[in-house]
């Protein structure tokens, strides 16, 4: 079984700022995607490596990008 893994905030601080300046110079201010729709498996499901997802649901790349939109104009959302 999986024992999980710890994430230093430190170094995801660090390292957002570069990738989002390689996207930057990759792809430009704004980045097209071909498709909207995705497939997203409920937790804790989502993580089990070891048995196939009994349960799909349907995830909107446009309403993941409303929701973040929002959070950018109005930080303490959060």
């Amino acid at each position: 079984m999986d024992e999980g893994v710890t994430v230093n905030v430190d170094v995801l601080e660090r390292v957002f700022p570069m990738l989002i300046q390689h996207l930057r110079e990759t792809a430009g201010e704004d980045v097209s995607l071909d498709v909207d729709y995705y497939w997203s498996v409920p937790a804790p499901e989502s993580h089990d490596m070891t048995e196939t997802p009994s349960e799909l649901s349907v995830g909107q790349v446009s309403e993941c990008m409303e929701w973040l939109t929002a959070l950018a104009r109005t930080p303490s959302m959060h």
